[in-house]
């Protein structure tokens, strides 16, 4: 190869490169903002409900719920299960109990975040081909779409949740009551703060049972992790905050299979929608299946040999003039 012909390959390359590197950017910038958009509408969405009027706010339903969960559990209930079956003298069973659910329910406000990093790391170990990596980014527009259309149906359908009906029974309920921390109180108790009653009793949204977002966030970590085999401890994880969930009467299981039901639509919807972006034969769209990324339209043979052809002619030129 003569010195011509390799500074013009060089020359070329380089020109690829720096092309590959801005559309790239482009793409990737384009890409993550989109699947932040459903997450910003839910919060704007959750802060803003606030400023709706209260006259003009849809009456709280404190009856279906129940209803639904008789028929469904055939007149049993797992609330409070299986304190409610504990005698009150094993206290110690009953705070070990009460500090379990009290945990996975604390764990729920930062395991999301946490796990999107993780997420982002695993994939990025793994791909070796110096390409951009589309998790966490999936995961957060599923996530996105999860809160979004939950918090929308809860906004269009208010409902009552179990501390509620326990706590007022037939009293209608209105939006000036607030929130609850129900059977979180011992576990403030045994803290010596009122860490769950700051929490829940400043809730913006407070009659908003159904869909439980407690149930939904695990079953979208559960369903995003990478492997079979984390996915099984995704999924454990998942079930141990549906029962703290109904242990401390922050959600009847009816809720929960709600969530379920938003939690595999909005995944799949999610999932989709990422593949369908991904695989668009647009120049900044362009991507390898599985949520892989691919380089960005490869020039044609005949291109490159052309473009070689004339920066060797210019090298040609320049060592001549140097001569």
């Amino acid at each position: 190869m003569e010195l011509t012909e390799l500074i013009a390959l060089i020359k070329v390359g380089w020109k690829k490169v720096q092309q590959w590197l801005e559309e790239y950017t482009r793409f990737s910038f384009i890409f993550k903002a989109i699947c932040l958009i459903p997450l910003i509408l839910y919060l704007a969405v959750f802060q803003g409900q606030s400023k709706i009027p209260m006259d003009e706010r849809l009456d709280i339903d404190s009856e279906t719920l129940p209803y639904l969960e008789d028929l469904v559990l055939f007149g049993g209930s797992l609330q409070h299960w299986p304190r409610n079956s504990v005698p009150d003298d094993w206290s110690v069973l009953i705070d070990f109990m009460d500090i379990v659910a009290g945990s996975l329910y604390l764990i729920h406000f930062v395991f999301a975040w946490i796990f999107a990093i993780g997420l982002y790391l695993y994939h990025r170990k793994r791909q070796s081909n110096g390409l951009p990596v589309a998790e966490p980014w999936t995961f957060l527009f599923c996530l996105g779409l999860l809160n979004l259309t939950a918090v929308i149906c809860q906004l269009c359908w208010p409902t009552a949740p179990p501390w509620y009906v326990e706590k007022y029974g037939d009293e209608d309920p209105n939006y000036s009551m607030g929130g609850d921390e129900a059977g979180l109180d011992n576990v403030d108790r045994l803290l010596g703060f009122s860490l769950f009653e700051g929490l829940y009793g400043t809730s913006p949204l407070v009659f908003a049972s159904f869909p439980s977002l407690h149930g939904g966030w695990p079953l979208i970590i559960a369903l995003s992790m990478p492997n079979k085999w984390t996915k099984a401890l995704g999924f454990i994880y998942a079930g141990g905050v549906w029962w703290a969930a109904m242990y401390l009467g922050h959600h009847f299981f009816v809720d929960l299979l709600g969530s379920l039901v938003f939690s595999f639509g909005c995944y799949f919807t999610g999932t989709a929608l990422i593949r369908l972006m991904l695989r668009s034969p647009s120049r900044f769209w362009a991507a390898k299946r599985d949520n892989k990324w691919q380089q960005l339209e490869e020039i044609s043979m005949a291109e490159t040999h052309v473009e070689i052809l004339i920066e060797q002619r210019e090298c040609k030129v320049e060592l001549e003039i140097c001569n």
